[in-house]
């Protein structure tokens, strides 16, 4: 892999991250009960390992 095609890994990063804070900052997370905030933060981590299985 070379040039773009191997960056991937670096988007859906930071697809990860943004979803996080979204989630925490802005859906106001950080006071909920823990079973929501880790439904909520786990769905990125899930998608993301679909993406790699699928991959």
């Amino acid at each position: 892999m070379s040039g773009a095609a191997g960056w991937w890994w670096a988007v859906v990063l930071a697809a990860v991250a943004k979803a996080w804070v979204i989630a925490d900052g802005f859906m106001e997370l950080r006071h909920a009960p823990l079973g929501w905030r880790a439904a909520m933060l786990a769905w990125p981590v899930v998608l993301v390992a679909g993406i790699v299985v699928m991959r």
